[in-house]
């Protein structure tokens, strides 16, 4: 069970950098909010290239060593601005030159995979969190989350993900989800490639 959910995470993360992957390119800004174990960090910074710029978030201390053993590994790490903080706190992390010119954001909510599942993301940090990526973002960027609802307060911030978008987009055809196959209890990956201007 719990190696059928990782795989279906996987397929959406996969399916989050496809669409980030085809939107992004050298010399672009890219924020990896929720850095995590430093897979999507790595990702972006692939594809910025060495001219671009990501900024690696993430409020663990154990994130944040992961995700710069992986880019330096890969080396990739000139690239790359590594913060420890919360995803919701854009306006001290972020340059300010990069206000509204960030071209992807991307979240994965919920806790750290292996780590200590106390610590995790919250629906009112992942709103302030959303509403701080639409005011950075381009009016073409793209925003994607990957929401887990099969832990305690997951079903609730998948809802305040889906609403937060909502209030940020000038029509509902503007959101795309993309639930996994496996069941109610599955992840979901919400994304938008425009934003209302």
């Amino acid at each position: 069970m719990e190696s059928e959910a990782k795989e279906v995470s996987m397929r959406l993360t996969q399916l989050a950098q496809d669409l980030v992957r085809a939107r992004l390119g050298s010399r672009m800004i890219a924020v990896d909010a929720t850095a995590g174990n430093g897979h999507d960090t790595l990702f972006l910074a692939q594809s910025v290239g060495p001219t671009g710029i990501v900024y690696a978030i993430d409020i663990q201390s154990a994130s944040i060593s992961a995700t710069r053993q992986r880019i330096v590994d890969a080396g990739v790490d000139k690239s790359v601005v590594l913060i420890q903080a919360s995803h919701d706190n854009w306006a001290a992390i972020l340059s300010v030159e990069h206000y509204q010119k960030v071209d992807a954001v991307m979240m994965n909510l919920g806790y750290l995979p292996g780590g200590d599942q106390a610590i995790k993301t919250k629906p009112e940090s992942t709103t302030k969190a959303i509403r701080e990526a639409f005011d950075w973002l381009k009016p073409d960027g793209i925003l994607t989350v990957l929401a887990y609802i099969g832990h305690p307060g997951g079903m609730e911030e998948c809802a305040v993900v889906r609403s937060t978008f909502l209030e940020h987009l000038s029509s509902p055809d503007q959101l795309h989800e993309q639930p996994s196959r496996t069941g109610t209890n599955g992840p979901i990956l919400f994304w938008c490639c425009c934003k209302s201007a």
